[in-house]
């Protein structure tokens, strides 16, 4: 963990948060630091902060995958260099011509179109990629 956040650069460490799924959570809550023998993992009512990693914040997403072989379970850094690009206006269409209108109802059909990126000029995030075996 301390090599995965000294793989951030240090202008974007100020800002930067952990991502990773809850099972992972669950894993890091056993590790403790080999010196200290303090867990890496502090409740909020012990700091009187929000729960941390290594004094770092954390935010979970069911999305990252869990801990396993070669799989990149972890990120940190200054997540919100993310940005979400919206491509175009939601379109809305009423429906009230169709198989809807037989049983009192109205039919609604929307679309969007978005996407989304790590906008990081080199530094901001960085993964953790689990060992092979």
């Amino acid at each position: 963990m301390l090599d995965l956040i000294h793989f951030v650069d240090p202008a974007y460490r100020n800002n930067a948060w952990f991502m990773f799924h809850d099972m992972t959570l669950k894993a890091l809550k056993k590790l403790t630091d080999p010196t200290t023998k303090k867990p890496l993992w502090m409740p909020g009512f012990d700091v009187k902060e929000p729960d941390t990693i290594n004094g770092y914040g954390y935010t979970i997403n069911q999305h990252m995958p869990k801990m396993a072989a070669s799989a990149k379970s972890i990120l940190f850094g200054d997540l919100s260099k993310y940005l979400i690009r919206d491509v175009m206006q939601i379109l809305l269409f009423r429906m009230t011509d169709s198989k809807y209108a037989e049983k009192g109802q109205v039919g609604f059909l929307c679309w969007m179109r978005a996407g989304g990126g790590l906008m990081d000029v080199g530094g901001a995030v960085k993964p953790y990629q689990n060992a092979v075996s």
